[in-house]
Order: structure tokens, then sequence, then C-alpha cells
């Protein structure tokens, strides 16, 4: 097995799973990764050497759930006990296709094969949970698979792309139109926490939210069991009480503690350009999501795994917060892409 310096710093260029199977166990402090899709699209030329080993083209989507999980399962013991591993997975409705606009799309490298697997393959198998216009549910079949493996599912986070609020009936965000008439347009996808020990690094402070004002005011009443009309706020927490009843008076001390308050785990991330497809790539991560997961689950100076690298953004997010990385990606064309991109990081002050 090579040693730890071979790996870090690097794209190492191959199959995900193989690769992740030469690396020494308990060795990264956080993993940030999104597995091609089931059935979406296609990253390869449809004649390329590696067309074989694509992720996400599987003819049954229970073959795609057995290879993401014994991908994430090789993840899981290459990650520090102490490590955070966010897995970014993405659902599909088992409905196929129609040519339509989709005929040729310039930006899929594989179009022709993922165009064809969209009309023939969604709807093909019939199954007890395999329903025409049914939601696959795919992310959830995963997660449930690795608790079944005895996985630590720790959370999962919401990555709200878009949000409508009603009855204002306006929205927030923005995501790709689709002209369906029976459902809700599709505006999140899941990120799972995944953890092995009950103990792991995870800090909240650089990413926390500014404390609203109706939050800073509910600590200024006192404790009571109950709502009343001079008291409207109840207590909830014994450990938020206890807290509150050390504060005698209320007083800077208590009103800088309370500035700032934990995220949720639904997050709407910003994104640049969100649709562009700079490089030919057409499925990046914002640079925002990637910091945010650093920021909380790497320690300073620690080590990022990206499996399925793509062009980069993980290992770009990394080098300005001042974190090494390791990336693994199929495609020869985006790894050139990427190193394209932290040439230019690498230059930049204070990035080394």
């Amino acid at each position: 097995m090579k040693n730890k310096e071979y790996w870090i710093n690097k794209i190492h260029q191959g199959d995900a799973l193989e690769i992740l199977k030469q690396m020494p166990s308990d060795f990264v402090d956080c993993i940030i990764t999104s597995p091609p899709y089931w059935s979406c699209r296609s990253y390869l030329p449809d004649n390329h050497f590696d067309k074989p080993k694509e992720i996400g083209l599987e003819d049954h989507p229970q073959q795609y759930i057995d290879k993401i999980v014994e991908i994430s399962l090789e993840c899981i013991r290459v990650l520090k006990k102490t490590g955070v591993f966010f897995l970014n997975l993405g659902d599909i409705f088992y409905t196929p296709s129609h040519k339509g606009s989709w005929l040729e799309d310039k930006w899929n490298k594989g179009w022709k094969s993922s165009i064809e697997h969209r009309i023939n393959i969604r709807g093909k198998h019939k199954d007890t949970w395999l329903k025409q216009k049914g939601r696959l549910l795919l992310p959830m079949r995963i997660a449930i698979e690795l608790q079944n493996r005895e996985v630590i599912i720790r959370d999962v986070i919401i990555w709200v792309k878009k949000l409508t609020l009603y009855p204002e009936k306006t929205s927030i965000g923005t995501t790709i139109p689709f002209p369906v008439r029976d459902r809700l347009l599709p505006a999140f996808e899941y990120i799972f926490q995944i953890v092995k020990s009950k103990k792991y690094y995870f800090n909240l402070e650089p990413i926390k939210n500014e404390m609203k004002q109706t939050s800073l005011k509910r600590f200024k009443y006192p404790i009571f069991e109950n709502y009343t009309e001079e008291n409207p706020f109840k207590k909830n927490l014994t450990g938020l009480g206890n807290f509150r009843k050390n504060i005698l008076t209320w007083n800077v001390k208590l009103k800088n503690t309370l500035l700032k308050s934990n995220p949720t785990n639904a997050v709407m991330f910003k994104q640049n350009n969100q649709f562009t497809t700079n490089g030919n790539h057409y499925a990046k991560f914002p640079e925002s999501l990637v910091e945010f997961l650093i920021l909380a689950g790497c320690p300073p100076d620690g080590i990022v795994l990206d499996p399925f690298m793509g062009s980069g953004t993980t290992a770009i997010v990394s080098k300005k917060l001042v974190r090494n990385y390791i990336g693994i990606e199929l495609n020869k064309e985006y790894i050139k892409m990427a190193k394209e991109k932290l040439d230019k990081i690498y230059n930049l002050p204070g990035i080394v």
C-alpha cells in the first residue's frame, strides 16, 4: 500500500472504488462528494475506454444502490475515527424521458448513451418499488442500506435550491424548470452526514448564524412552565433553563454569547452562475456548499477527500481554506480542467 504522502494534494485518475481500496485506513479527516446520479447523464464519450466503469448508467437502480453503498463503505474505511463524511445524493422519478429537447446535449459527453438510458431503462423493470412516475427514493434506500451495515447516519442536510413562500406565492433561489403538471417542482437534494464514532470533529463556530432579535428578546423573560400574556416564552429545554438561571442580569456577556445561533440542517447555498457549464462540466458543487462543510467538518491542515472530484471544486475550496485534498476522477479531461484551476489558486496570497 502506498504511503500517505503519495496521496495528498493530488487528483488520481481511475475508478473510485479501485483507487479507494489502495488507500490507507483511518487516513482522511473529511469526505465531501457527490456520485453521479442514476439515469441522468454521462460524463464520458460513448466510445471512451473507461465507459464500462462509469456510475449512473446501470440497467437496474438496485445495481446503482449496491455500487454506491460499496464505495461509501470504502470511504468510511479510509475516514479517521474523528472524521465526517458528507454524501450528496440525488433522486429521480421512474418515468421514461421523451426525446424532445434532450435529443442532442452538447455538454453531456455521453449524451447518446444517457438519452437512450432515460428513454429505454427508466420504466423497463417492474417491482414493488419500481412504478411508473414513482419517485425512487434512491438517497433514502442507500442511507438505510448503510445503516443496515452498522453505519451511523448522524444527520440529513437538506440542500435547498429554491424555496416557495406561501401564501405570498413568491420564491427564493433557483432551480432547473420542468414542465410537469401533476406534482411540485423538485428543488432540494440530500446531504447525509456520516460518522464512524460518537465523538468526532465538528466545529459550528465558523458557520453560525446571526441571532434573530426575537430570539434575543426571548431570553429577557423569566422562566415559567406555562405561557402567560406577560411571559409568552415557555421553558422547553432543561439545559437552556439552567443556562438562563445562571445569568442574573441581561448583560454584555450574555448578549455576546447569544449573538450567533446554530445553523439549521436546511441550507440554501449561494450559487454563482448555477446553470453555466464552464469547461463542459454539467454538475458542479457551489463553492459555498463545500466551504460550509469543510469549515464544519475538517480541522485546519486536515485532509479532505472527494472520490468523484469532477472539475475540482472540493480541491479548490480546500486549498483556499488551508486544508489538504485528495481527489479521484475517472475522466482525464476533468482532471486537466481541475489542475488548471488549481494552478491559479496556488498563485493566490496565503495559498501553499
